[in-house]
């Protein structure tokens, strides 16, 4: 199987997430000689934070000489960027190799009368394989959207089961209540498996911690009150916390320094179970995790901010966020909206520290055209336009703003056109 074809039988596959059984998995690795049961994992679920807190864990175990896989999701520009070790993206061969094994797989199921897989099922499948291929020490497993129904819930008991940030998303899959989300996210935590709770409203916690007790899961909770934020500009901020002095991280905003928290405890965790982790590597790793579209500079004159948010809780952070490092500024937002969110209600947090507004089209497949935004937010704002093109927002947001500063948020589907961009940025404005 050459690698286009690959790239596009996946891109094929159904999105639908409620076809999501952990049985369809056993039986696609079952035909795969089992790949996964060769493995250790970390587990990590939750709304907002698991991109993040996933890559600072990663970071920390190669920094303490580890072979480690890492699986996320989504992808910005390309689908290798899903599969790592050890920071390096699956090369296309061996993407193309396993993709090919994978979908014969999936054709001897089809024969024996089941359905094709998901596109996260099949990824997750191609993971497993390569990371046990390459004989990884230990391996970083994030969650796609879910938890206890998720691909990725095949694994048995993980070194550390990691729970982040937990608010209202995908509520067409899971509930409409911040409750059956959390019941859902929990399904990670398995009997006397090692828990990292990130701190949640009362409700969630409870839910949480009562799965932890019939589980007899260990669990082990950040205590942010000892949180000191000693410096922060746009490009690192520096804290302590507990016996961890002057720690580094170059992602930005507060709440980036609050999974770099949960990811220390994680690590704490694997220092039990007899990990040779120190605090020097916990450092180091921190220090060098990089997550792009995350609070994302792309550009400091005029300041170009490039970010993932795409439900409220993401947009709540992100509006913190910009509050506090441009006080009293007002902010070009460029927007696109995903389908299935409250697109009106996150552009009317973002509102009060807008100057305007750009709305962008985009090719995929969940998008909301800009027109029906713009409808929808003509009854409390004016100061937006729709955009023919992404390219239209940036020059017009660039060329426009009073104080400098742009920021891109709504969805994380069209980063790569404004990766482009800013790749080639001096071409373009001329």
């Amino acid at each position: 199987m050459r690698y286009d074809e690959a790239l596009n039988y996946i891109s094929q596959l159904s999105t639908n997430i409620s076809q999501h059984r952990r049985e369809y998995m056993e039986t696609i690795l079952g035909k795969l000689r089992n790949p996964h049961n060769n493995l250790k994992f970390i587990h990590i679920a939750g709304t907002n934070g698991k991109g993040s807190t996933a890559n600072y864990i990663s970071n920390i175990l190669s920094s303490s000489n580890y072979r480690v896989g890492l699986f996320t999701s989504p992808h910005i520009e390309r689908w290798n960027e899903r599969i790592k070790i050890n920071n390096v993206e699956i090369a296309d061969q061996d993407f193309s190799e396993i993709a090919g094994l994978t979908k014969y797989a999936v054709e001897q199921m089809v024969l024996e009368g089941l359905e094709a897989p998901t596109i996260a099922q099949f990824l997750t499948t191609m993971a497993l394989q390569y990371f046990n291929k390459m004989q990884c020490d230990v391996v970083v497993l994030e969650t796609g959207c879910g938890g206890k129904m998720d691909p990725t819930n095949v694994i048995s008991s993980p070194e550390v089961a990691v729970i982040t940030k937990i608010s209202l998303d995908h509520t067409n899959y899971f509930g409409n209540s911040i409750i059956d989300i959390a019941k859902e996210k929990a399904g990670i935590i398995k009997e006397n498996t090692d828990t990292v709770l990130y701190p949640q409203s009362e409700e969630v916690t409870k839910i949480l911690l009562d799965c932890c007790v019939s589980k007899n899961a260990k669990l082990q909770q950040p205590d942010f009150n000892k949180l000191i934020v000693m410096e922060q500009n746009i490009d690192r901020q520096i804290f302590s916390y507990k016996g961890y002095k002057g720690v580094e991280v170059t992602l930005l905003g507060k709440h980036q320094i609050e999974n770099a928290i949960v990811a220390l405890e994680a690590a704490e965790v694997l220092i039990k179970k007899g990990y040779k982790i120190t605090e020097n590597t916990i450092a180091n790793g921190l220090k060098n995790t990089k997550w792009p579209g995350r609070v994302e500079l792309l550009c400091k004159n005029p300041v170009f901010i490039l970010d993932g948010a795409h439900n409220l809780d993401g947009i709540e952070a992100l509006a913190s966020l910009l509050k506090e490092y441009f006080p009293n500024k007002k902010i070009i937002f460029i927007y696109g909206g995903l389908r299935g969110k409250d697109n009106e209600k996150m552009i009317q947090v973002l509102a009060p520290l807008a100057e305007r507004f750009f709305l962008i089209p985009y090719n995929y497949h969940r998008a909301v055209p800009p027109k029906e935004i713009a409808e929808k937010i003509s009854s409390f704002m004016d100061n937006y336009k729709v955009c023919m093109s992404i390219e239209e927002a940036i020059k017009q947001s660039i060329s426009t703003s009073v104080d400098g500063i742009v920021c891109v948020a709504g969805s994380m589907y069209y980063f790569k056109e404004f990766k482009d961009y800013f790749n080639h940025k001096e071409e373009k404005l001329n």
